[in-house]
């Protein structure tokens, strides 16, 4: 490379730089619990079947309030308030369909003729006990809409699918302010569309707090190496433009930043910081050795340049080796790693070229003895390795065998709230459904006759499936 190439590459960084803010404007944070799933899996397969067969992919797209009142249920202004907030739900735009006790109705027959009263009657105190019997007596209500200890009830409602992140959020905060303003002792909301809000928001803050850690340390990294601030701007520089150049392709091609994929920052300036070490600290070195500036930056580039090539090819290669998983989002996360990599280098190659180009001799490049102390530290520890291998060979063995121990105590855990901080006040509302009512997260089974010649509908195959259910409550735990 030479003047004229590298000033030319400098301009093409500075144009592709400025354009890429286009698309990084558009660009999406998103968390999508399907995309985790294996495409093309057996399982899922059967599941989208499933779905579709019994429009059950709306049982999924749940919001659950538990409703808590120190006194009992059964109070008016309780239920009043509890009504009104159940009305409230069912006439935003996004909502299908609600189930409170406060709105249901109870089938009856009187002679021929089929008639329906309320559950409750909210402006009747004097049939409450009545009504408590009933519904007590009830298990398709006492079981899902009224908490083990009778304080509490909860509403159901459940919400379009494929709800942009304001509409989420429309809908959240409105159901949050309407709760607020009217006041119960204690409000409880768990809804599939939080969680991924809530993820969404952690996936947002982390992104920004780890490239800012990252940055930190790579900026007290470069201080001690070169012992200049001037020496950290152009570093930092290129790391930016970096991840600007591979987040504005993500965008571009129609995807968006995802729990996984927020890791691609800070891995891609630990990465851009190596090359930039690798290759400024040759040059310095050539300089130290008495080189014209020149000769010791070309002769620096052939040394260490095509060595950089090699390893960021060779990192690469591990990246795109995640394209084989058939989970989208890690397969995504791998091509894009790989080719971040390549965009820092290209990026870093041009740039500090150009730099050390039209830039004078460093400082740190005149101190002979910069790294003197480094080189003593590196020859000791090398002097002690050649004359204990013995000892390094057991030590590391134990190490090794140590380390395999504890693999393989590493527990799988698939329960998305452990990703939530602890602080976050999701999971206390999570617990209250968790252990006042029957849960959040839905169980199907599905049952599937071998003999076509028989139907549910008999009598022997009901008694089959009764016994499956009792079996799934009793022995599972299943509400």
């Amino acid at each position: 490379m030479n003047e004229k190439k590298s000033r030319t590459g400098l301009i093409l960084i500075l144009l592709l730089t400025i354009l890429s803010f286009i698309p990084l404007r558009s660009l999406r944070f998103e968390f999508n619990i399907e995309k985790l799933f294996p495409a093309g899996d057996p399982e899922l397969v059967f599941f989208r079947e499933f779905q579709q067969q019994f429009r059950s992919e709306i049982d999924d797209e749940f919001i659950f309030i538990g409703l808590k009142n120190n006194s009992g249920i059964f109070n008016r202004n309780f239920l009043v308030k509890a009504d009104s907030l159940s009305q409230f739900i069912s006439r935003q735009e996004n909502i299908i369909k609600v189930y409170s006790l406060t709105t249901s109705h109870i089938l009856y027959f009187q002679k021929d003729e089929i008639n329906a009263r309320p559950l409750i009657h909210i402006d009747r105190p004097e049939l409450y006990a009545a009504d408590s019997v009933y519904l007590f007596e009830s298990k398709e209500y006492r079981n899902l809409l009224i908490s083990n200890d009778g304080r509490s009830i909860a509403i159901a409602a459940f919400n379009k699918q494929y709800l942009t992140n304001a509409q989420k959020d429309q809908l959240l905060d409105g159901i949050r302010k309407k709760t607020e303003e009217l006041g119960f002792d204690e409000t409880h909301i768990t809804a599939k569309i939080r969680v991924e809000r809530t993820y969404v928001k952690e996936i947002d803050k982390n992104l920004k707090k780890y490239l800012l850690i990252s940055l930190t340390l790579i900026c007290i990294v470069l201080f001690l190496l070169f012992k200049s601030v001037k020496a950290i701007i152009l570093p930092l520089l290129i790391i930016v433009i970096s991840i600007t150049w591979t987040l504005s392709l993500i965008s571009l091609t129609g995807h968006s930043l995802d729990i996984i994929s927020s890791l691609l920052p800070p891995i891609l300036a630990a990465i851009c910081m190596s090359d930039i070490i690798h290759i400024s600290t040759h040059y310095m070195e050539q300089l130290r050795l008495g080189l014209p500036k020149k000769e010791a930056l070309n002769k620096a580039y052939r040394e260490v340049g095509l060595a950089t090539f090699f390893t960021c090819c060779t990192v690469a290669a591990g990246f795109i080796t995640l394209g084989i998983t058939n989970i989208i989002p890690i397969r995504n996360f791998g091509f894009f790693a790989a080719i971040g990599l390549f965009i820092s280098f290209f990026i870093t190659f041009v740039v500090l070229y150009a730099y050390y180009s039209f830039s004078p001799v460093p400082n740190a490049a005149l101190e002979k003895k910069a790294d003197h102390r480094w080189n003593i530290f590196l020859a000791a520890s090398f002097r002690f390795i050649l004359k204990n291998k013995a000892f390094v060979l057991v030590l590391m063995t134990l190490l090794v065998g140590v380390s395999v121990f504890y693999a393989t105590k590493i527990k799988v855990d698939s329960s998305l709230l452990q990703e939530i901080p602890r602080k976050n006040s999701i999971l206390d509302d999570y617990r209250f459904m968790e252990k006042d009512f029957s849960g959040t997260r839905p169980f199907e089974l599905a049952l599937i006759l071998k003999n076509n010649t028989t139907s549910f509908f008999d009598l022997e195959k009901m008694k089959q499936v009764e016994e499956v259910e009792a079996f799934l409550k009793d022995g599972c735990g299943i509400g």
